[in-house]
């Protein structure tokens, strides 16, 4: 399982250690156990250019294993949430001058393929009309949370749905 942190990107790159800025998670949401989560080591992953550990919790209780990850970064891609909004924020004849252009192309990619699910799943934010264009979604998204990581904590915490795709690790485990 996966979850999100809002922990701020300075203070996240400044500390050595990740279990120095994140928190252990309050309850398991498999068999519902409180303060029952202990330290399980870390794993390695790319944040922007940076490789950095990414702290995993255990519970004592009925095993489950949770990874935390701060919100600024998106589920399994490397580039940081800011690097993706400024691409697909940016116009068509500004994208391939970008940093990473082919990957964030790829991203945009995913993004008008999974946009109209995470709308018609989530039906956030609640403003309406909802966009019915993936920039204009995008946008909706950034300004009824006040960031696109404020944003996609909200859309896996509360309907397992991350920006590019739905990933088995965002659902609600099984109950013990």
């Amino acid at each position: 399982m996966q979850l999100l942190s809002e922990v701020k990107l300075p203070l996240y790159l400044a500390a050595g250690n990740p279990f120095d800025v994140m928190d252990r998670p309050d309850v398991c949401g498999r068999c519902e156990g409180c303060a029952c989560f202990h330290r399980n080591g870390t794993y390695e992953r790319y944040m922007g250019d940076v490789l950095r550990k990414v702290a995993r919790f255990v519970c004592a209780l009925c095993g489950l294993t949770v990874s935390v990850l701060p919100a600024f970064v998106l589920p399994y891609r490397p580039r940081l949430i800011e690097e993706v909004d400024r691409y697909f924020q940016a116009e068509a004849e500004e994208r391939p001058q970008l940093s990473y252009a082919d990957t964030l192309r790829r991203y945009w990619r995913e993004w008008c393929a999974h946009w109209p699910a995470l709308q018609r799943q989530s039906g956030w934010p609640p403003v309406r009309p909802l966009a019915r264009e993936p920039r204009g979604y995008w946008r909706q998204l950034r300004e009824a949370a006040g960031s696109l990581a404020a944003a996609q904590k909200r859309l896996i915490d509360r309907y397992g749905l991350s920006l590019l795709r739905r990933y088995a690790c965002h659902r609600a485990p099984m109950r013990a």
